[in-house]
């Protein structure tokens, strides 16, 4: 093929590298992600939200089976899962087997056996995740697009709703999902700092506030019926061993510390993850800590202001105090102050008179 020829094709090809450039923008990482994207029905596209006021309805689905939360062909409004995000060099997201399945993954396994420093735990311990099936109101134009995928951190959405559904009085709580007798959400998104993301650059942190219930403009839809599915299908919870570990760089051999006899026994029952979510170093004073008081973190924070920034918040006997803390500090109150334990009441005793 002469040069001339050459140059037939040259100018196309060159002007989609440089709309790809542009699309790329700042060269920020491609993170992986939980979804199948083969899986997702086309026209279904990912709901992004930025900072301002939101919004949405969430659209109820029935479960195609493979949520472990959820039965097949059961209706569910949500996927809650543990996830380990930003694995390895492709910014990889798996859901956490052993949370999932108590089954081990490579990153688990890792965590289990290293004694990691707290803030590099952090990085491989997984992050509770939720996602939704919503519809958006926030412009006319999102409203248009119909039905889109939101994944979102546990604590700046599902921690919420399940707070403001709740019945005062303990009765069932508000079914804001139903197609029909459910309820639209707001909420705002603002910033609340910066923080340097994977690729060392700085960004805008955002604190999820003002979650409140709606009365819906109007109900979800009919056409939606044809449109709604099961989105648990969309997800691979069961990643391969392989996959994970060719994604994880790190292995157990690269221990540099000799593993436990519990570390080396491969057909140890996993219980409920408890273990591999915790920091190694605090899991000898969790072991001393038999009974903790109100006062006092249980994974060694500060009450109010760690809040599900540790993973031992997941099942913490004190969340619902720390949280009220948490959101007291929001307005502008004080951290509470530990108190000092109560003085034991002196015992009389009578002296005993000697007879001689």
């Amino acid at each position: 093929m002469g040069f001339r020829d050459k140059i037939k094709t040259m100018k196309e090809d060159l002007v989609n590298t440089t709309q790809a450039s542009i699309d790329r923008g700042e060269d920020t990482p491609e993170y992986g992600s939980i979804f199948i994207k083969d899986k997702i029905p086309e026209g279904i596209g990912f709901w992004k939200p930025g900072f301002g006021e939101h919004l949405i309805d969430i659209v109820p689905f029935q479960s195609a089976g493979f949520d472990p939360r959820t039965e097949k062909d059961r209706w569910t409004y949500l996927i809650d899962a543990w996830v380990h995000t930003n694995v390895g060099a492709m910014f990889d997201d798996f859901v956490c087997q052993v949370r999932a399945f108590k089954e081990m993954d490579p990153m688990c396994q890792y965590t289990k056996v290293a004694k990691l420093p707290t803030d590099q735990w952090k990085k491989i311990a997984p992050k509770r995740r939720t996602a939704y099936l919503i519809w958006s109101h926030d412009s006319p134009e999102e409203e248009a697009k119909g039905i889109q995928i939101w994944e979102v951190a546990h604590w700046n959405f599902e921690k919420h709703l399940s707070k403001i559904s709740k019945h005062p009085r303990g009765g069932a709580p508000v079914p804001f999902s139903h197609v029909i007798d459910g309820k639209s959400i707001a909420f705002e998104i603002v910033k609340s700092g910066t923080f340097t993301n994977d690729s060392g650059k700085e960004q805008d942190s955002k604190d999820f506030v003002g979650h409140r219930f709606v009365e819906r403009e109007e109900e979800i839809p009919d056409e939606f019926g044809d449109k709604i599915f099961p989105l648990d299908a969309c997800i691979k919870f069961r990643p391969t061993w392989e996959e994970q570990e060719k994604a994880f760089p790190m292995s157990v051999s690269d221990v540099p510390v000799a593993p436990t006899e519990e570390a080396q026994s491969d057909d140890k029952p996993i219980n409920d993850g408890d273990d591999l979510n915790t920091p190694p170093a605090k899991k000898s004073a969790q072991k001393e800590q038999v009974e903790t008081a109100s006062d006092e973190c249980p994974g060694e924070g500060t009450i109010g202001v760690d809040l599900e920034k540790l993973d031992a918040c997941g099942k913490c006997k004190i969340w619902d105090d720390c949280s009220a803390i948490a959101d007291n500090l929001k307005k502008g109150g004080a951290a509470k102050e530990p108190e000092a334990p109560p003085e034991k009441p002196k015992i009389m005793r009578r002296r005993r008179r000697l007879t001689k």
